[in-house]
């Protein structure tokens, strides 16, 4: 998964204002913009481990390249009373919204050169952080409740952040000691949609379709998008990403052809075969299929939400499948989808991308483990190469929790929907931590000197439904914060994996595109095949670890 670069080098209007991802060295400018008010409010003492340890952290440069801001975003409130592990379960019996770790962050810390400028630094960094991660819907600010508005206001967040509708004005008791503000993804891009394509869009869409591709009306043929939206019938459907009243981006879907062909070039049987819809009443809307994409680079990764749209107006659709060449390059619409593997001895001569209409679900819950998953687990786990292992490990953490060595082992479930879809084990990392800086140039992906040693972890076995991989980066995001770590290490023996294991190849990419390879101390290449890999767990919301 990637972030687009291109946000993080937007240029707003109004003057040259630049908002790249933050990093550690920042640390030193950003302290001389630091006042009373920004630690009355944030409580911030070490900028260097706030920027570190932050899923999302930015920097604002000014016109010669000078820091004038900085905005950083934990996946927990840091308010001592209230626990990281468990901060969903205090705001959902207290407020009206609904707040879940997959569409909410919290602000840890602002601050910006001048007040006068604040409040543009500030709108920047949330458009910044709401293109970069288009399903977040809210951002909270816990602020302790003496002054409150007051603490706002002296930094310049006043017009941004609003009070938590509560539930119950009784539940606001005087052991409540913050007042929760949210600013939400429709206060700062609230002019924005999705709906059906008119002719009337053809002028916006046309240069979005020539940038992309040259002589694209030579290949297609004159007023082609004219066409195609004006063409559009039950089983062929366009439909736009409107932003104030421009149409920035189209999808094409049809649902008028075989599905079936694709399974005698790909292995789909975990997608049943694309057998969607329901096959007694021979319904043929089972599976949609994109004819054509095309998206202002600017608002690429809201594409999420035409997709979301696209099952909304084909509800019994189930799958929507993608084709595209073997040199094609990776498209935002790829990163919500799964590479359907290649079936043994066949040479298919496209791609196929395939994603169900579950996967676009943000009910994703990553609980311990319990007795009574058992039966599901060993469903998850039936007929990989390890599972009597797993099951061994998942039975040592329901009766002792640890290793005979005393290392603690942990073990959590997955649930999409209510419903098991995923077992990960883990275990303590802090043994292994100084001896993999040792052998390894960790350096380059953390700053070693920020994280205590009980904030390591080693991931072991990680089983997902593969309806619903494109939740990997939440689900480990969950791990650390569950588990209270901020580090997870990932170990692979490559002199173990047979070369000609396509299967298994693919299985470890889903898995490692969400870490970073770290070479050997010594090396200067790439650690090769046959060699020892270990790889540090990246939080992949966070844009300061997509730029490592």
């Amino acid at each position: 998964f990637f972030l687009l670069l291109l946000l993080l080098y937007l240029l707003f209007a109004g003057g040259v204002m630049r908002i790249r991802a933050a990093d550690a060295s920042d640390a030193a400018q950003v302290d001389r913009l630091v006042t009373a008010s920004t630690k009355l409010l944030f409580n911030a003492t070490n900028t260097v481990n706030v920027i570190e340890k932050s899923v999302f952290s930015v920097t604002a440069l000014g016109d010669s390249g000078e820091v004038i801001g900085n905005a950083s975003f934990y996946d927990y409130p840091n308010v001592q009373s209230i626990k990281p592990s468990e901060w969903e379960f205090w705001t959902s019996g207290r407020y009206c919204d609904v707040f879940t770790p997959a569409n909410t962050l919290f602000l840890r810390f602002f601050v910006a050169s001048e007040k006068e400028n604040a409040s543009k630094v500030f709108e920047n960094v949330m458009n910044t952080l709401f293109h970069a991660l288009p399903e977040l819907r809210f951002v909270l600010l816990p602020v302790l409740k003496d002054k409150a508005e007051e603490k706002l206001e002296m930094n310049s967040l006043s017009n941004f952040f609003n009070a938590c509708a509560m539930i119950d004005d009784s539940v606001d008791t005087k052991e409540d000691t913050i007042r929760m503000y949210s600013c939400s993804y429709d206060d700062i891009i609230g002019e924005a949609m999705v709906r059906e394509a008119t002719a009337e869009d053809y002028d916006d869409l046309t240069p979005i379709f020539q940038r992309q591709q040259e002589n694209v009306e030579e290949r297609f043929g004159n007023f082609f998008l004219y066409k195609l939206i004006e063409s559009t019938d039950e089983h062929n459907k366009c439909f736009v990403y409107e932003v104030r009243g421009r149409a920035k981006g189209l999808i094409s879907v049809t649902t008028d052809f075989d599905p079936t062909v694709y399974n005698e070039l790909f292995d789909l049987s975990a997608y049943d075969g694309l057998q969607g819809g329901d096959e007694e009443e021979g319904d043929g809307d089972g599976v949609l299929k994109v004819s054509l994409f095309g998206m202002e680079k600017e608002y690429e990764t809201m594409c999420i939400h035409l997709l979301s749209y696209c099952f909304e107006r084909f509800p019994k659709a189930q799958y929507l499948i993608i084709t595209s060449e073997h040199t094609t390059n990776e498209f935002p619409l790829l990163k919500y989808c799964t590479r359907a593997i290649p079936q043994e001895h066949k040479d298919a001569d496209k791609e196929l991308y395939v994603l169900h209409k579950y996967a676009l679900t943000l009910d994703v819950v990553v609980r311990a483990i319990e007795e009574s998953d058992m039966e599901a687990v060993e469903e998850l786990v039936s007929g990989l190469d390890d599972a009597e292992v797993i099951l061994g490990d998942v039975d040592r953490i329901l009766s002792v929790g640890a290793d005979p060595d005393g290392k603690r082992v942990f073990g959590h479930v997955v649930e999409c929907m209510g419903a098991p879809a995923g077992v990960v084990i883990t275990r303590d990392g802090k043994f292994d931590a100084v001896p993999f800086r040792a052998h390894f140039n960790i350096e380059e992906f953390i700053l070693f000197s920020q994280y205590k040693m009980r904030e390591f972890l080693s991931l072991h076995h990680f089983v997902l439904n593969s309806l619903f991989v494109r939740h990997t980066k939440l689900v480990m995001r969950e791990l650390l914060r569950k588990l209270g770590r901020a580090c997870m290490f990932y170990r692979v023996y490559n002199d173990v994996v047979d070369d000609n294991d396509r299967i298994d190849e693919e299985k470890e990419q889903n898995k490692s595109s969400r870490v970073g390879s770290v070479v050997k101390r010594g090396y200067t290449a790439k650690v090769t095949q046959g060699e020892e890999r270990f790889a540090q767990g990246l939080d992949c919301d966070a844009i300061k670890g997509q730029c490592s």
